[in-house]
């Protein structure tokens, strides 16, 4: 259903290379099957989620240091509860800094480079696309750094396709909110949500060929580009100083966005919930339910969990 939404917004349904598309698709049918059901991936899920998990461990030591029991969670000693901001957020700081140490020791370049290779070769994706795709697993909206020397050149359908791949996969620090704030109720989260990330890719590049499919040449057609710089310091103390001061810049953001988000729903409710007649019955949230079930129809949620 969502491919034939693409289809239908297509900017050039005539200009749609039917074999990117199919290649994506098939990519996108193996993964599936290699995540949901060959025994041997369950066990490396687990592992990435035990990896995670320790992580996310070793985060609440300098919070604890700093916050004491606001960031003690749920069922530890002497918590006050679950506090979001005490809790959670020192997690995304934690693992910008470990981000920003992998890059500064070459590791997170080497692995980067090799993804785009893969999927450059793979989708018949340009250089700097699949540069962009690729480093958005681990760096979220800085991979648009990685190839900064090509932004002002970049084609329509490249511009589409790394904003594609942006929004759909989850950067290394926002898997940490997620995982933070669900890790109770969803023990394994962390693997689930990695797992979602890759199968990502190959689904960015299906639904963005067919909605701006590329009618242009690529100044990166032929090679994978350098990876751009991110901000790599000189020093690896310097690394780790830069990294908390990402992290510290995106808990805030993510912070102040959940604020004015969440306030401005419970205006519109309250709008809504105040105005006479049929209107006084209404909620936004159930306003966006019919829509919302309709795009969720052939997707693998169960039926009975979609209309309830």
């Amino acid at each position: 259903m969502l491919v034939l939404l693409a289809w239908l917004t297509s900017t050039n349904r005539h200009g749609i290379r039917w074999r990117t598309s199919a290649t994506a698709a098939a990519t996108l049918t193996a993964m599936g099957v290699v995540v949901f059901w060959w025994p041997f991936f369950r066990v490396v899920l687990v592992a990435l989620n035990g990896a995670v998990a320790t992580l996310l461990t070793a985060s609440s030591a300098g919070s604890r240091f700093l916050f004491g029991p606001l960031a003690a969670g749920p069922g530890q000693e002497g918590t006050l509860g679950f506090i979001l901001a005490f809790q959670v957020f020192p997690a995304v700081v934690f693992f910008s800094v470990i981000i920003s140490l992998l890059y500064h020791f070459g590791v997170l370049p080497f692995v980067v480079r090799t993804i785009a290779r893969w999927v450059h070769r793979g989708f018949g994706l340009s250089g700097a696309e699949a540069l962009a795709t690729s480093s958005n697993l681990f760096f979220g909206v800085e991979s648009t750094l990685t190839v900064r020397p090509f932004l002002e050149r970049m084609t329509r359908s490249e511009l589409m396709m790394l904003l594609t791949s942006g929004l759909s996969t989850i950067a290394s620090s926002v898997l940490a909110v997620y995982a933070g704030l669900l890790r109770p109720i969803f023990p394994h989260i962390a693997g689930h949500l990695i797992s979602a990330s890759v199968l990502s890719i190959p689904a960015a590049v299906l639904m963005a060929k067919i909605i701006v499919p590329e009618g242009e040449e690529p100044e990166t057609r032929g090679s994978v580009p350098p990876l751009g710089d991110v901000g790599k310091s000189r020093h690896w103390m310097g690394s780790i100083i830069q990294g908390a001061n990402d992290g510290v810049r995106l808990s805030v953001g993510v912070g102040a966005l959940l604020i004015g988000i969440l306030g401005l729903v419970e205006l519109s409710d309250v709008i809504l919930g105040s105005t006479a007649g049929w209107l006084s019955s209404l909620a936004l949230q159930e306003e966006f339910r019919p829509t919302l079930q309709m795009l969720l129809v052939g997707s693998p949620i169960p039926s009975s969990s979609v209309w309830d």
